[in-house]
This record gives C-alpha cells, structure tokens and sequence, in this order.
C-alpha cells in the first residue's frame, strides 16, 4: 500500500543525516535497475522503494531503540 500523506509526515520528522541516507538507499535502487543485469526490475525497486518509505518510522524507532540500548550498556559499565 501507498499512502502518501503518512510518507510525507514521516519524510518530513526526518533529520537531515536520515534523509540524505534514504536519499542514497534510493539512487542506489534506480542504480540497480540502470546498471545491473536485469536480475532487478523496475517493478522490484518500485516496490522496494515504496517497502523503504513505508517502514521510515519504524526503521527511526529502531535507530532510537539502538541508541538509548547503547546509554543503558553506558550507564551500566560506569556503575
């Protein structure tokens, strides 16, 4: 499914490094359909692409998940 309006309120609560990665994640894809040897179609980036803009705040809830993992690991050592 492609709902617009909820990629568009994810795109938008993206800070700049998470936007240029997924930036990168999607010339990559247009790359591989560009320049590969046809094994990647245009119909498996479309639908990779709209899997990676669906799961942006599911993917920011992981990086923050990682990181207050990381201060907890933290606070345990210095304890």
């Amino acid at each position: 499914m492609f709902n617009l309006e909820k990629i568009r309120e994810n795109i938008i609560a993206l800070n700049e490094s998470d936007a240029k990665s997924l930036l990168m994640l999607t010339a990559a894809n247009i790359q591989m359909v560009k320049g590969g040897n046809g094994s990647f179609s245009s119909e498996n980036c479309v639908d990779e692409l709209i899997r990676l803009f669906n799961s942006i705040h599911e993917l920011k809830n992981e990086k923050k998940n990682e990181k207050l993992t990381q201060v907890i690991q933290l606070t345990d050592d210095l304890s």
